[in-house]
């Protein structure tokens, strides 16, 4: 697959995406009626046929104790619409399984991925929100697996264990610390983006995947 550098349409249009992710895709915090930083995201990279299989509180292991399910578990959002690219998000969620799990769920869900869809390209995001200890750790794993498979067709995105994190700070705008920008982005729940923050999100996402597009290319 062939992108332009500006636009990264493929050579032959329409490109069909998947974004695959947790809360953060789906905008379901109530302040802001189902508003998240995909659409953002997508608009930017000029790509218009696109499905979101986002869940709130999963990852690639975590199901909240069998009542949802988590990447694995709902693969054929991916596989059945035969995408030419797969973006999967990093969670939050899975924070608590970088030792326990992640990364044998992370297998599954690639090697179940390429066995149906062998040209896809992945684009792997980090975990959205603020750069705290346990989520840089969560990404630095994503990473650290998929770059043990060894597919050039696969681009990592860093976006919190990046030396610029996107989210930083420990504030939000209910509670501000003055130490980041988390203060302006994140929602008074303390972890979710608010709606500025959704829109930042999405134009800082865009610009750091094609910067990892760009360097893949070099």
């Amino acid at each position: 697959m062939y992108f332009r550098p500006t636009q990264y349409w493929c050579e032959n249009p329409p490109l069909k995406a998947v974004l695959v992710g947790d809360s953060f895709s789906t905008g379901t915090q109530p302040n802001i009626g189902g508003l998240s930083y995909v659409p953002v995201l997508f608009n930017r990279l000029n790509i218009s046929n696109y499905m979101v299989s986002g869940e709130g509180g999963t990852g690639f292991v975590n199901n909240q104790i069998d009542t949802k399910y988590n990447y694995v578990e709902r693969i054929s959002d991916v596989t059945s619409v035969e995408p030419d690219i797969i973006f999967v998000s990093g969670s939050v969620n899975d924070n608590a399984y970088t030792d326990d799990g992640l990364a044998e769920n992370i297998t599954e869900w690639y090697e179940t991925v390429r066995s149906s869809l062998p040209d896809a390209m992945i684009v792997v995001l980090g975990g959205q929100g603020r750069a705290d200890d346990d989520t840089i750790a969560m990404e630095e794993k994503l990473f650290e697996t998929f770059d043990s498979f060894g597919d050039s067709n696969v681009i990592n995105v860093p976006l919190t264990s990046a030396d610029d994190p996107m989210i930083t700070g420990t504030g939000n705008e209910g509670s501000l610390a003055n130490d980041g920008n988390a203060d302006i982005y994140i929602y008074s729940d303390g972890t979710h983006y608010n709606e500025e923050g959704h829109i930042f999100a999405g134009n800082a996402t865009y610009q750091r995947v094609i910067d990892a597009l760009e360097a893949a290319r070099r």
